[in-house]
């Protein structure tokens, strides 16, 4: 049990593939490196599992979020990390680092634009996968929303668990201050560090 759990926590391999995998013989990451199976992205989760697997410092979450939105400056110019703003891009880090805590399992970076889909979605919806930090290579998680359900974005990639669920539940289609978000579904208000339960 402890193979295919460790199997499973190399990204892009879930709990089916760990079995098999373990099934076919494996025993040790280093025995999956010539796997034939993997897919690419499995390969890329097994050759920087170490990266992966370490946690990245508060410091780092802020130096990427700032690049984030130097990056989103220069391709849509008037980026904000104000989620007031309605006139510029929004680029936020969501997750742990929203939440307060001193590091990140990986990068959670919402982003909004008062154009929404027609600007951003063009681009990308969502994207799962990995960026290079000086020295390592960390999981990032890219979400772009319309501005109109930014605030459902906000709270699900925010976190916590119980929130992400109940706030995809009722807010998917609504458009809402985070505040009336709570209020709707009769939480009381948290600030992103009281999040974590």
């Amino acid at each position: 049990m402890r193979t295919i759990n460790l199997f499973g926590e190399v990204w892009g391999i879930g709990p089916a593939t760990a079995l098999k995998l373990y099934e076919k013989g494996h025993h040790k990451l280093d025995d999956l490196k010539n796997e034939d199976s993997l897919t690419n992205a499995q390969k890329l989760g097994l050759k920087y599992f170490d990266d992966i697997k370490t946690r990245i410092p508060c410091h780092e979450v802020q130096g990427m979020e700032l690049l984030s939105q130097k990056a989103g400056e220069e391709v849509l110019p008037g980026v904000s990390n104000d989620m007031i703003s309605a006139l510029k891009v929004t680029i936020v880090c969501g997750g742990s680092y929203r939440r307060g805590k001193a590091s990140c399992g990986d990068l959670d970076i919402i982003i909004t634009h008062p154009n929404g889909k027609r600007v951003l979605i063009q681009v990308f919806d969502t994207y799962f996968g990995f960026c290079t930090y000086p020295g390592r290579v960390l999981c990032i998680d890219l979400k772009a929303y319309p501005r109109n359900i930014y605030t459902y974005g906000l709270i699900a990639w925010t976190g916590n668990d119980v929130l992400n669920w109940s706030g995809s539940k009722a807010t998917a289609s609504l458009s809402f201050r985070t505040e009336q978000v709570f209020e709707f579904l009769g939480f009381p208000w948290l600030e992103p560090h009281e999040r974590s339960l």
